[in-house]
C-alpha cells in the first residue's frame, strides 16, 4: 500500500506522543498529591538532583533516573526528549496553539548559541570538580542519605526541596516553554538552552537506534517538512542511509508522512560525528553575521551572569532563557537602528522609504 492510503493507515505518532507527554504531567500531579496527602513520598525525579550527587556524593532518585535514561539513549537514541520531557511538551504545545491562530514561529539559526548547552554542562558538572581539585578538597564520597542529614536519597518529606516557588516555576514554564517558541522558533530551548539535552545528544551519537532509509526515496521532502526539530531528513538519509543529526528526537513524524514507506526506526551504524560532514548539495544558512553571532554569545553570557540566582529566585534554566531572549532583542534593536530593512520572524520591523516605493511600484505593475 502506498500514497495517501498508506499514510492514513499508519499509526498517528503525534497523537500517541501527546498522550505520553500528557501522562507525564498526570504522574507529576499524582506525585505531588501523594506528598501532600501522605507527607512523605519518593524523592523528586528531577535531573537537577544529579548536581547533589556529583557535588555532594548523595545518591539521589533523580541521579538514578538520569543514569537509566542515558543508558536507554545509548541504545535507542534520543527518545526521552520528545516522548517524556515536560519542557518539550510545553514547547510543542505552545507551537500547536500558535498554529491554531495562524502563527508559525521562525526557527532562529545561530552559530554560537549551539555551544551554549555544552558550556552549561561544563559549568554545572565539570568546573566545580576542577575547583575542588585546585583547592585540595578530597573527592566526593558517594552515599545514601536521609532527611535528617539534610537531603534524602529516595524517600523525603520535602518534595519541593530542589524546586523554585510555584510562581517562579510557572513563570519558568511560560518563558522557557512558551515565549522562546514564539520568539526563537519551535524547540529553540532544546537547541540553545538545555544542558541535559546536550548530554543526551552526545549519547545519541553512539546509539544504534536510528531513523533509517529502508525503501525507495523519491526525494519529495515531506519528511524534512514534517520534522519539528529542523533536521534535513531527506538529505541525511540519502547521504548516510540514516538520520545522523544528534538533535533528532525520534518523533517518528517523518516515518508517518513518508508516502513511499521508505523510512523506519531500527538499529543501524552509530552516527558518531557524521553530522559534522558536509551534506551533499546543502549549505547551512544562519540568521546572523559572524559579528552579530559573537555579540549574541557575549551578551547571552552577560545576561545569564546577571540573572543567575538573582534575588535567590531565578533558577539556572530560566536565566539561560532570559540571556538568549534579551541578547536576541539587543541584536534586533541594533539592526533597527543601523539597517534600512529589518524583519523579525514573519514581521517587518523597519523598511526604508525607497524600498517601500519600490514595493508599491512593483505591486502597481502587477
Amino acid at each position: 500500500m502506498t500514497g495517501t492510503n498508506s499514510i492514513n493507515a499508519k499509526r498517528d505518532y503525534g497523537k500517541w506522543r501527546a498522550i505520553t507527554l500528557g501522562t507525564v504531567y498526570l504522574l507529576m500531579g499524582l506525585h505531588i498529591a501523594h506528598w501532600k496527602l501522605a507527607g512523605r513520598t519518593l524523592a523528586p525525579l528531577e535531573f537537577n538532583e544529579v548536581l547533589y550527587t556529583v557535588h555532594l556524593g548523595i545518591i539521589t532518585a533523580g541521579f538514578i533516573f538520569m543514569g537509566l535514561t542515558i543508558i536507554a539513549t545509548l541504545i535507542f537514541g534520543r527518545f526521552f526528549c520528545s516522548w517524556m520531557c515536560h519542557m518539550l511538551a510545553l514547547q510543542d504545545g505552545c507551537a500547536w496553539l500558535l498554529s491554531k491562530v495562524n502563527i508559525k514561529p521562525k526557527h532562529i539559526r545561530s552559530r554560537t548559541l549551539l555551544y551554549l548547552p555544552f558550556a552549561a554542562v561544563l559549568y554545572l558538572f565539570l568546573l566545580p570538580q576542577i575547583e575542588r581539585a585546585m583547592t585540595g578538597q578530597p573527592p566526593v564520597s558517594f552515599h545514601i542519605a536521609q532527611d535528617a542529614e539534610g537531603w534524602a536519597s529516595f524517600m523525603t518529606n520535602d518534595l519541593w526541596r530542589n524546586l523554585p516557588s510555584v510562581g517562579i516555576t510557572l513563570f519558568t514554564f511560560v518563558i522557557c516553554g512558551g515565549l522562546t517558541v514564539y520568539v526563537l522558533g519551535t524547540r529553540s530551548f532544546c537547541y540553545y538552552g538545555c544542558p541535559y539535552g546536550m548530554v543526551f545528544a552526545l549519547a545519541d551519537r553512539v546509539a544504534p537506534g536510528k531513523i533509517k532509509l529502508t525503501g525507495n526515496c523519491t526525494e519529495c521532502g515531506k519528511c524534512t517538512a514534517a520534522c519539528t526539530s529542523h533536521i534535513q531528513v531527506m538529505k541525511e538519509v540519502n547521504q548516510f542511509d540514516r538520520v545522523v543529526d544528534p538533535n533528532c528526537l525520534k518523533d517518528l513524524d517523518c516515518i508517518q508522512v513518508c508516502p513511499e514507506d521508505a523510512l523506519s526506526f531500527g538499529m543501524a551504524k552509530p552516527a558518531g560525528f557524521a553530522s559534522l560532514k558536509k551534506k551533499d548539495g546543502f549549505k547551512k544558512q544562519y540568521d546572523f553575521s559572524i559579528a552579530e553571532d559573537i555579540s549574541l554569545a557575549l551578551l547571552t553570557f552577560v545576561f545569564i551572569t546577571i540573572y543567575r540566582g538573582l534575588y535567590d529566585t531565578i533558577p539556572f534554566l530560566l536565566a539561560i532563557a532570559f540571556g538568549i531572549l534579551f541578547s536576541f532583542g539587543c541584536i534586533i534593536m541594533w539592526r533597527v537602528l543601523k539597517k534600512e530593512y529589518v524583519r523579525f520572524g514573519h514581521y517587518t520591523l523597519k523598511q526604508s522609504f525607497e524600498l517601500q516605493n519600490m514595493v508599491k511600484f512593483i505591486w502597481q505593475l502587477c
